[in-house]
């Protein structure tokens, strides 16, 4: 089945590794483009640190 935000749902026994980072906080008179490459920043930095996290083990 499909899926507009491609969530997986695991199998049973595997491994997941769950992360997060330090809150970022968006005002409304901030610029929206700016805030977007924070957050995507954040977000490829924690996906970094997930992929990092399997590869060491």
């Amino acid at each position: 089945m499909g899926s507009w935000d491609r969530m997986v749902v695991p199998l049973p026994f595997s491994q997941a590794v769950f992360l997060y980072g330090e809150p970022i906080s968006i005002a409304r008179d901030d610029d929206v483009e700016a805030a977007r490459v924070r957050l995507e920043s954040a977000m490829n930095r924690l996906a970094d640190d997930a992929e990092r996290y399997f590869n060491e083990r």
